[in-house]
């Protein structure tokens, strides 16, 4: 469990300081279906599930049900998610977006948005525009801005890490 721990706030930290709606953990299947359920258990407002599952390992998304659920019902970003058949609440996105990992060779294009990127980049992908930067994300848009994000993601990363590692967590991880 130990490891798990680690993968979780090296990789979620935005998401579980309440920064980001969600991130996506590649993380080996070793007690990771135990390690799920008692994360899920202890915690309301941040939740893990399995969206894709193979032999070794699966992916993982931690996510902020209300910022993911505010991101995702954004008129712009609504409309986007229906054209690719996303309808319903949350869970309903969640399962619709699972389908889709599990059916496709690649990511679906639209995860972007579940992971709290900017619109413009996100469609910057889609439309296979030129990239401006490379961060945590491919950067279509605002260049700035995303640079600004990226420094916070890793402050929330190292001041998470060095918490962690200081015993000084009160966080139910």
């Amino acid at each position: 469990m130990y490891n798990l721990q680690n993968l979780l706030i090296f990789h979620a930290s935005s998401t579980l300081l309440g920064i980001k709606p969600s991130n996506l953990i590649r993380m080996p299947n070793t007690n990771l279906k135990e390690f799920i359920e008692e994360y899920n258990k202890k915690n309301i407002f941040i939740k893990g599930r399995i969206v894709h599952f193979s032999e070794k390992e699966s992916l993982v998304l931690i996510y902020n049900v209300r910022l993911l659920s505010k991101n995702l019902n954004k008129h712009k970003i609504k409309k986007i998610l229906k054209q690719y058949g996303y309808t319903g609440d949350l869970e309903e996105k969640l399962i619709f977006l699972e389908k889709r990992l599990n059916s496709l060779n690649s990511f679906p294009h639209e995860i972007g948005l579940f992971l709290g990127y900017p619109l413009s980049d996100v469609l910057g992908f889609i439309k296979k525009k030129e990239c401006k930067f490379v961060g945590y994300w491919k950067v279509y848009g605002d260049v700035l801005n995303a640079k600004e994000t990226f420094k916070l993601y890793n402050i929330c990363r190292n001041n998470l890490l060095e918490a962690f590692c200081q015993n000084e967590l009160g966080l139910n991880i």
